[in-house]
């Protein structure tokens, strides 16, 4: 009989766990629609995992309690937790609603696991752990390349991945950008985000970088989308701003002739977005998310409409204002046969939980606040895109904030304990 020990049984685990989410889209929001199986199966490794994990932790006579209410930043979660529960409890008192309350908590749980995923790296160094994800990630960039040759070279390459794109996905693209394995361009913002962190960060792969980087501008380039665009505005802003030690009228130079390459480059890739709201319509209805959601929370006095409140508060101001579209998207909304899901985290929590659920969602990003923070960037440009994320966006903003916390940490008592020796 071939005995196979605990540790190399958790290091199968976290390989498929690993290539699982980076090649599932994560239709999380609402829970029932996770169809995919891959999804799924992602789920279900995630929990296995914990759990043999915490089992390994105990009988290596390590003091959990410790280990996370001391030492860690996943106590943070709390204080959410707390507010959604309460906000739950509202909703389904006065809305007598425990569908959009269940949901919502679901919800919360999950980005805690993909957070919890990248905090801990499922007890692997660093190195290793950066590996792993870099090697399941060359099949998708892989993917990108072709794609792009598709744009560059010829259109054979773009269909080739196009069909098999369609075989994964099932759902018609537009061809006119470049998806990689995503439904979606937005949904690449903060993937190129993580992919940028685990080539900076690799030993092994550092001298790869470069090339990655001139890989992810060329996606970023083709996707045209507007979400990734502001993301990465927010990334490279906030470097200069705050990481790089070049003086401040260099620093000033630099933004500015940056910013006005951009002012190009996005009037080219998105004049017709820009000039015409029936070119890209839901675009236009995602704008007016961001703007029933503040309604909500100013209607309120700060206190926010609950869970569940978004959907006829929505298909009310359809109804009682001027839009200027008309699109299958758009009535279907304005029917109120089906609940619509705002296109925003940060402004979702603030609509229905108002001051104290927007509070407790910063709190998880105080980070980006800190001075002395070397990966503050990051932090920005991952908060950036909850705002205009689809609920609650891909897992890598909350992976990769996980991985972020982790690295603070470590560099925290490796200072401590440089100044106690």
């Amino acid at each position: 009989m071939i005995y196979i020990s605990k540790n190399k049984i958790l290091t199968i685990l976290i390989f498929f766990s690993i290539a699982t989410l980076q090649y599932n889209q994560l239709k999380i929001v609402p829970l029932p629609t996770v169809t995919r199986p891959i999804a799924q199966i992602f789920i279900f490794i995630l929990f296995f995992i914990l759990v043999w994990w915490v089992y390994i932790k105990r009988t290596s006579n390590i003091n959990l309690q410790k280990y996370y209410f001391q030492n860690s930043d996943i106590t943070k979660w709390l204080l959410l937790f707390v507010v959604i529960i309460i906000y739950s409890i509202f909703t389904i008192i006065i809305y007598n609603n425990f569908i959009d309350s269940i949901k919502f908590l679901i919800n919360i749980i999950f980005a805690f696991l993909f957070y919890w995923y990248g905090y801990t790296r499922l007890g692997i160094d660093e190195e290793r752990f950066n590996n792993y994800n870099i090697l399941f990630s060359l099949p998708i960039l892989f993917i990108g390349l072709v794609e792009v040759s598709g744009f560059l070279i010829s259109n054979f390459f773009y269909t080739l991945i196009s069909t098999l794109r369609d075989m994964i996905l099932s759902i018609n693209l537009d061809n006119k950008r470049l998806h990689l394995l995503f439904s979606e361009p937005s949904f690449m913002g903060t993937y190129l985000l993580f992919i940028h962190y685990l080539f900076y960060h690799s030993k092994r792969y550092y001298k790869y970088r470069k090339a990655v980087t001139l890989l992810l501008i060329l996606f970023i380039l083709f996707g045209k989308s507007l979400n990734t665009m502001i993301v990465v505005l927010a990334f490279l802003g906030s470097y200069y701003l705050f990481i790089n030690k070049t003086k401040v009228l260099s620093k000033v130079i630099i933004i500015l002739i940056a910013l006005f390459l951009l002012a190009i480059i996005t009037y080219l890739l998105f004049k017709s977005r820009l000039t015409n709201i029936t070119y890209d319509p839901s675009a236009y209805i995602r704008f007016l998310h961001l703007v029933v959601l503040t309604k909500m929370f100013t209607d309120s006095y700060g206190l926010g409409m609950g869970f569940g409140s978004f959907s006829d508060y929505f298909v009310n101001y359809l109804n009682n204002n001027f839009i200027p579209i008309d699109t299958a998207e758009l009535n279907r909304d304005m029917s109120g046969d089906v609940k619509v899901v705002p296109y925003s985290i940060f402004f979702s929590i603030l609509g229905q939980t108002g001051i104290f659920g927007i509070f407790a969602f910063m709190f998880i990003f105080r980070k980006m606040f800190y001075s002395f923070n070397p990966y503050r960037h990051y932090y920005i440009a991952l908060f950036v895109s909850t705002i205009s994320a689809l609920p609650w966006g891909l897992p890598f903003i909350w992976v990769l904030l996980g991985m972020l916390d982790k690295k603070i940490e470590e560099r925290k008592y490796e200072h401590i304990a440089c100044n106690r020796g």
